[in-house]
Order: structure tokens, then sequence, then C-alpha cells
């Protein structure tokens, strides 16, 4: 649930990192990371238990009743329903006679029977006594339930719900899920506030206050819990030994995973590669002053370099992606770079003075400690001399908001007439793209010619670019591609070295301490080779039946999305069938590709790939981002396809792609808080519902919707509709730029963020209309929950989706986020899509109020 920028993904929640492509990559990241008829469905013959006279013990007992009277075993209808082993085959009614083991002659039938009668009894005392052992642990679960509920102070909000609620006598569902639910939102909800005036804190207060952001994150939330269990599970996968009936990349991740956390190994190489490197790049200034040759030294060749070996794009972007108006093809993308620290701070230096130290100390360090002996001051300059030239660099990049109109990144030339223009742009200076290109394709198996179809993305940064390429120093570049080498590749050195990168991380996160390295490799093994990963991931850890569950869910949201499409009486019918249409023509990609299964799809998909059992780490690394970008590029003359994955399994996010008019939901968020199998349909529509329709919605956003059901930037929309739609569009704007984070005396950019903000108040009434829908189609209200009895289930719903965005900050992640995500900090997209919803305010009868959750009509904003 982001922005897509050009060839990006749209994330559900911004993970961002500040390191580099390759190797570790330290997520301390961002974000604010979407229906089904699965719970209480009448076609499933399944029924919550609505009873407070049994207690789910005395419920169990009773269901195996029967086994012990001797009536013929019966589908229970709670849960699922326990089937031993018959003796009598429920088509023929006889089995076939074998003798017990040891016997040399059958026993006799009366004897049989009786030898048959004592299995199951034998089996029914030990399903007893199990279910006992389980009783015991959910009657203890519903008793802290009952204390985390009883022992609250409470609002007087909450105290008038509760007596609403004991004179209705409602309904309670005592079912596993229910159970589960329920005590996940009473270890997050704040009784104390009143939901209509801070529906945030009334969700979230007890789980950020017994959830204070990790020693080594800048940030914690409800993804990063998950992520957290998927990160285990991945060392669990990756600890065991190797297997020869494996496919081979899974063999192979488990040697990178093993060299990359081998500390010892990797303190016995130390620091010597990186040199090695840094030679094979001409030299660094910095570290050596007689390692470098401005004679031989050629800039453009040393950038293409490191594209072509690192994935590092310094000074120029360069990548392939969909062309925007005919998606059937791919083409070459030059853009604008990225840069060390984020373009905001970049652009306003003066104002973060603590940033630019740091960034320079750490430049200095790592220079000092791959073994400098230049003065101190020598490094300080030339360390400074990189981050002018990065803010020179930053001042002429378009900002994120400003690239969100398709047209301001569409422009297609051929490479001869791009040279032509830049050639002409700055007559005395040229880049040669040829040049540069074929050296960024050069191990690929394309060769780039002069009449290459491109998509200049970052044309006014590159022609604003020039000058400053003309008159940069060349020992000034030289030393910004030894930086830019050596801190793409430091990480996986030496713990001195990655204790340096942590001062500077800690500078720009707010985090006081290193991820374990475990932890780390496993993360990087899964960004590296997920796919691999996810072949194991999917038999270890994830109901293949979860996946049939959410894709009906899926339907569920698209078809609330086209009713919302065709209540809208601002929209002309001529673009509603053009929505419509486009709506329809999502692809949805659910938890894992189905080839991930067979050996030989997946050994194709990383075939080519050598990584040595007994190799050298940091080589490892160096093969993978090789690998991993010649791979890419090659698929330049390759048709496309719209069968397309664009992330793994082990993922805890969602995404949508307008250029693949795609949703996707990996298996990593297919777990509570967001989806389970037994879970109330308030929650699951609550949690994975809204992140659907969140997802379905980024087709129509500000950016989504400049592309057509086919993924080509055309414009499907009439001229009123459009006038219409802007309007709307700014009130969101407008709305989210007013929200104030006080901690940082900072504004929520309403502008950089007002496609996700599009997307998370739509998502919201588009789960909602799909939950009543199934409502209606059960023929009643669901049941409520224990320890939350006065919230009715509609109430419970806007809980269940506050509870998703739970999140504790540091003041520093806070502040990168305002300047880096395209996503709201976690508070406003609670409060900015209930404080716009209608239906919430409905249930929670909230009254009108300008501060509150319930503002006026006219200062709520919907687009869709």
């Amino acid at each position: 649930m982001a922005r897509v920028h050009h060839n990006r993904k749209d994330p559900f929640i911004s993970f961002k990192s500040n390191r580099l492509k390759v190797g570790i990559v330290t997520q301390n990241e961002n974000d604010n990371g979407d229906d089904i008829k699965l719970f209480n469905r009448p076609d499933q013959n399944h029924e919550s238990v609505h009873s407070r006279k049994l207690t789910p013990r005395s419920k169990r007992f009773l269901q195996f009743w029967p086994y012990l009277s001797g009536a013929k075993p019966t589908r229970m209808k709670q849960g699922v329903a326990f089937q031993p082993d018959p003796i009598i085959d429920e088509n023929n009614n006889e089995v076939e006679e074998q003798p017990p083991t040891g016997v040399g002659r059958p026993i006799s039938t009366q004897n049989r029977f009786s030898f048959f009668k004592v299995q199951i009894l034998g089996l029914v005392v030990l399903t007893l006594f199990a279910s006992t052992c389980e009783g015991g642990i959910m009657d203890a679960k519903l008793k802290e339930i009952r204390a985390l509920s009883d022992s609250a102070q409470v609002s007087p909000w909450v105290q008038r719900a509760r007596k609403e609620g004991a004179l209705q006598e409602p309904e309670i569902c005592l079912d596993d899920g229910c159970l589960d639910a329920a005590f996940d939102l009473l270890h997050a909800v704040n009784l104390t506030i009143d939901p209509c005036v801070d529906f945030f804190e009334f969700s979230c207060g007890r789980w950020v206050a017994s959830n204070p952001v990790p020693p080594s994150a800048s940030r914690w939330n409800r993804f990063y819990t998950l992520r957290d269990e998927v990160n285990r599970i991945t060392q669990t996968i990756l600890n065991a030994p190797i297997n020869i009936n494996d496919p081979v990349p899974v063999n192979q991740v488990k040697y990178f995973y093993g060299g990359c956390k081998d500390l010892e190994a990797l303190e016995s190489v130390g620091l010597a590669p990186v040199t090695t490197l840094l030679t094979e790049f001409g030299g660094w200034p910095m570290l050596d002053p007689s390692s470098w040759n401005n004679a031989t030294f050629d800039w453009l060749r040393s950038i293409g370099e490191l594209r072509r070996r690192l994935l590092d794009d310094a000074v120029i972007s360069i990548y392939i992606e969909r062309d925007l108006k005919n998606t059937s093809r791919n083409v070459v993308f030059l853009d604008q770079p990225s840069f060390g620290l984020p373009r905001g701070v970049l652009i306003n230096a003066p104002s973060y003075p603590a940033l630019i130290t740091a960034y320079k100390t750490y430049m200095v360090e790592v220079a000092q400690e791959l073994g400098s002996t230049e003065p101190v001051a020598t490094l300080e300059a030339a360390s400074q001399a990189i981050i002018d030239l990065e803010i020179l660099l930053a001042n002429v990049t378009v900002s994120d908001e400003d690239r969100y109109d398709t047209e301001a990144i569409y422009h297609p030339y051929l490479l001869n007439e791009f040279q032509a223009l830049t050639d002409g742009a700055l007559p005395g200076f040229s880049v040669d793209w040829l040049k540069l290109l074929n050296q960024v394709f050069l191990t690929s198996g394309v060769t780039i010619t002069p009449t290459e179809q491109l998509n200049v993305a970052g044309e006014p940064y590159l022609l604003a670019a020039l000058p400053i390429f003309r008159d940069a120093d060349s020992k000034v570049l030289a030393d910004y591609v030894g930086w830019r080498v050596a801190s793409s590749v430091i990480g996986e050195t030496t713990q001195a070295m990655r204790n340096i990168t942590f001062k500077f991380t800690q500078a720009l996160t707010g985090a006081q301490e290193q991820q374990s390295r475990e932890a780390a490799c496993a993360g990087a093994s899964n960004n590296n080779l997920g796919m691999a990963i996810g072949v194991k991931y999917i038999e270890a850890a994830f109901d293949i039946e979860a996946k049939g569950l959410v894709d009906e869910l899926v339907e569920n949201l698209r078809v609330s999305f086209k009713e919302m499409v065709n209540e809208a009486d601002w929209i002309e019918p001529v673009t509603k069938v053009e929505a419509i249409a486009k709506a329809d023509a999502i692809r949805s990609f659910m938890a894992f590709p189905e080839w991930i299964s067979n050996r030989t799809a997946i050994e194709l998909y990383y075939a080519g790939l050598a990584i040595s059992p007994t190799g050298p780490h940091f080589q490892t690394v160096l093969t993978l981002a090789a690998y991993s970008g010649d791979k890419t590029l090659a698929n330049l003359r390759v048709p496309t396809t719209q069968d397309e994955w664009l992330t793994y399994p082990g993922v805890v996010n969602a995404f949508y792609s307008p250029q693949h008019n795609s949703i996707t939901f990996p298996a990593g968020i297919l777990q509570p808080p967001f989806f389970g199998k037994t879970r109330p349909a308030s929650q699951n529509y609550g949690g994975i519902g809204v992140v659907i329709g969140h997802e379905i919605t980024h087709g129509f956003d500000n950016q989504g919707s400049q592309f057509d059901k086919d993924g080509n930037a055309e414009n499907w929309w009439d001229d009123i509709t459009k006038e219409k739609y802007d309007l709307k569009t700014q009130c969101v704007v407008d709305q989210y730029s007013a929200f104030y984070l006080p901690s940082v005396d900072m504004y929520v950019n309403g502008e950089l963020t007002q496609g996700e903000n599009i997307a998370d108040t739509s998502g919201l009434r588009e789960a909602y209309k799909a939950y009543r829908h199934y409502v209606d189609d059960l023929g009643r209200e669901e049941g409520r929950l224990p320890g939350l009895e006065f919230l009715t289930p509609n109430q419970l719903f806007f809980l269940g989706y506050a509870n998703i965005w739970c999140e504790s900050i540091t003041d520093e992640g806070l502040i990168n986020q305002i300047l880096t995500d395209p996503h709201s900090p976690a508070r406003y997209r609670v409060i900015g899509p209930v404080r716009n919803n209608f239906d919430f305010a409905e249930a929670y009868a909230c009254p009108v109020s300008d501060d509150g959750m319930n503002p006026p009509e006219s200062a709520k904003c919907t687009v869709w």
C-alpha cells in the first residue's frame, strides 16, 4: 500500500532500508503495512458457540459422548470434526479382516469386535485427555480475557456500552478463533478512552504502552511482529541440514546463510576483499591517493560498473520496466538516483546538522578502518565534498509527489535522439549514453543499440545534472564512486565495520542496538533468494486452505468496490463502465506461485546461479548481486507476461502494481491479526479485508487512475468526472496535511501520502460493505467476543481494523517516515479513515465534533 514509482510495485507498508541492495539489508523499515465468507459460513455447517452455560471443555466432552454410547460418528458442527479411522467403511459396511500383530490366525468375530471396542475406547480416552488439557489452556485464556476486561478502569462511553449490552443479553462466541481475537484485542485496547474522542488510543493504547520499540528497530507494529516470526521460521529452515533430495536452490540459500552468519570466517577474511574490489574500480582517493590515477579514471564506466556489479545507482539510475504506454514490452529507463541521506534532508541540509555530521563521520571512519593514513582533516574535507555533490544533485531531482503524474515520468526517446538532446543542451560536454548502457548490460547477454527505445523518466533531473557532471572535480567523482562501492559491501566484513555502519543507522533511525547476525542473515537470505526459501516456508508454516479462502475474500471486495462505483453520483456513466472493467481485470496473486513446489520449475527459476558451499561469503554476495542484475536486465528482449510474481512468499506485506493491474498477497501476511480461518468474520474483514480493499483502490487512486485495465498509461476518464475526482482528492490532501505530530513538530505530507490515504479510506469502506453483505447472507449477526461483550460486531470490525495499525516509533524513525514514506504515520492511518467514515460514526454513535472522530459532513473526505 504505497506509491508506485515507475518500476516500483506498491506495498501496503513501506519497509525501507538505509543500507545497500546486496548482502545484508537491515530492514528497520517504514510503513504502515489487505473477506471472505469464511467464518460461520452457512455452506460450511460451521456454527459459533453462543452459550455461557457450557465451558469449551464440557462442550468438547459432549461432542465425544456418542462414541462412548455406541452411536455412529457424525460430522461435528463446531470447528473441525473429530474423525477417527472408521472400523466400518461407510460405503461397504464391512472391513477387510486383518490378523492382530503376532497372531497366526484370525480371532473370532466376537473377540475381534471386542478388540476394536478396546481400541476405540482407548482412543476416546486419549482424545478426552488431550481435549481436557486443551480445555485447560482455553479456560486459562478465558480467565485472562475476563481479567483484562474486568480489571480496567473504563471511560463513561464504555460504562454506557456495558449497561446497554447487558440489557440486550447478546450471544457470546466462545470458539477458539473468537477467544484468540478477544485475547489479542484486549491486550491492545485502552478502555479508559472514549472511542469517539481518539479511536487510535482507544484501539491501541495498551498495545503501545506494553510494546516499546525494540532496541534494534526504529519502529514496532503488527507487521514487524509477523516479520519477526517469519524470520524465526526462516532461521529454522536454513539451519536444517543440507538435503540432497531438495531442489538445488534450497541448498544454495543454506550455503549463503551459513557463510553469512559465520562470524569467525568473516573476521578471518577481514577487509582485504573490500580493498581488492576498490582497486578493481580504479581506487579510492580517500583511502589511498596513490592508488588513483586521474588520467585513467573514467567516471562513466565506473558508475556503469557500480550498477552492473553491485546494483548501486550512483548519479544515474538505470533499470528495465514495462513501457508505460505499451505493457507488452520492456524498455530501458533512465532516471534520477537515490542518495546516502533522504532527499528531504539533503535539500534542507542546514535544518539537519546532526544527520549531516553523522554521514560525514561515517565516511571518515570507514576510510580509516580500511587503512587510510590521510589526516583526519583531509578525510573530513573529502567527505564534505561528497556530501556537497549529493546536495547539488538532490536539489535538481524532482520530488516523489511531483512524479505521481504519469506524464511527468513518460519521456520516450530512441537512444540516439536522447544523445542529440543532451549534447545540444550543453555544447562541449557529452555523456556517452550508448557506452554507459552497454557497460551496465555487459554480462546480461543483451547489446544496446543506437536506436534502443528508452523512457527517460528522470529527464528533468538528467538535463539539470549535466553541468554538475561537467563541473565536478574528477577526484570528488572518484571519491564518490569509492564511497558507494565501500558502503555497499562493508556490512559483509568485520564486526568493527558493522559497528561503524550502525552508528550512522542509529542517527538516522533511532535504533539502539544491532539486529542479531542470525536474524540479519535470515532476512538477507529471504531478500536475495526468497523463492527458494518459499519452497520450505510454505511446507512448514502455511495452511494451504487459507489460500482459497482469501481468494474468495478478494472476489467479495471486488464486488463491493464495483457497487461503490455504481452508487457514486459524481461519476458519468461512460467512466463507470471503464472503472468497472478495470476492477474486473485486476489479477490477484495469492500466497505463493503454484509452480514453487515443482522442483524443475524452481531450479529453472534460478538457472545459472552458482553458489559454492565453501566459498567466501563476500564473493557469494558479489555473485548474487551480479546474477540478480543480469537476470533482470536479460528480460529486456523478452515479451512480458500476465502471470509474473512480483515478490516471494515470506513477505509480510501486500502490493498493487499499476503496470500489471495486479494485487499480490504473499503467504507472510495471511495470518493473525490480518487473517485466520477460525477468527470472527468481523476481524477477517477488518484485517485482510481492508488490506484487499486498499490494494484494489490503488488501481483508482491519484496514480493508479492514470492506467487502464491493461496497465497502460492511458486516460479513460471523461472531463466532467475527472474534474470532480480532482476536487475529491484535493480534499484528502488538505485534510491529511493538517494532521500534526507534536513529538517531532511536523505535519503529515498530504501530497506525498495522497494515494495511500485514498486507499486507506476507501479500502475501509469497501471492507465494511463486504462484511455487511456477509452478515446478510448469514441471516444473523455474529456472536460478540468475551470480555468485549459491550461491542457490537460492527464496532468490532472497526476495532479489528485499527488493531492492525498499533505501533510504537522513535522520533528519528518518525521524522524519516514523514520525509520519505508515502504512507501516513500509523496514528493517522486509523484516525483519518474513521473520521471520513459514516458507518464508523453510526456504529459507535459518535456525536458530531470538529475535533473528534465524527467531524461535520463538510469536513469528511471520500473519493470512492
